[in-house]
C-alpha cells in the first residue's frame, strides 16, 4: 500500500494509482492489505489502555533494536513494522467497508481460467 522504498525512488507506481474509481481503489487495498498486516500481535479485549501502550512502546522498540536490525540485513530480511495505532486504524477501516467492496475483492482473488 506504501510501495517498497527502492521501488518508490525508481519511481515505480502503486497498484492502487491504476485504479479509475474509489471502488476499485478500495478493493486493491483491501487486498493489499494482506501483506501490510504481516504477523500482527492482537490482545484479548479489556486489556487496560496503559498495559496496550506499554507493549506497544516495547514491540516497536524491540524492531528498531541495532543488533536485530544488523541480524535481519545479514539475512536479507525487511524488517518494516506498523506502529498499533495505525494498525488498529487499518483494520477499522477494513472492517468498515461495504459488502460490495468484500465481494469484488473475493471475486479478485479467485482463479478463474481462460475458456
Amino acid at each position: 500500500m506504501k510501495g517498497h522504498p527502492d521501488l518508490n525512488t525508481m519511481g515505480v507506481p502503486l497498484s492502487v494509482q491504476f485504479a479509475k474509481t474509489d471502488e476499485e481503489r478500495q478493493v486493491l487495498e483491501l487486498i493489499q492489505s494482506q501483506s501490510t498486516f504481516g504477523r500482527p500481535y492482537i490482545l484479548p479485549p479489556g486489556v487496560p489502555a496503559e498495559r496496550v501502550a506499554a507493549l506497544r512502546k516495547a514491540f516497536v522498540a524491540a524492531l528498531r533494536d541495532p543488533a536485530l536490525l544488523a541480524e535481519a540485513k545479514k539475512m536479507e530480511l525487511d524488517l518494516d513494522d506498523m506502529n498499533g495505532e495505525d494498525l488498529q486504524a487499518l483494520v477499522a477501516k477494513l472492517y468498515a467497508l461495504p459488502p460490495n467492496i468484500i465481494a469484488r475483492a473475493k471475486q479478485a482473488l479467485v482463479y478463474t481460467p481462460p475458456h
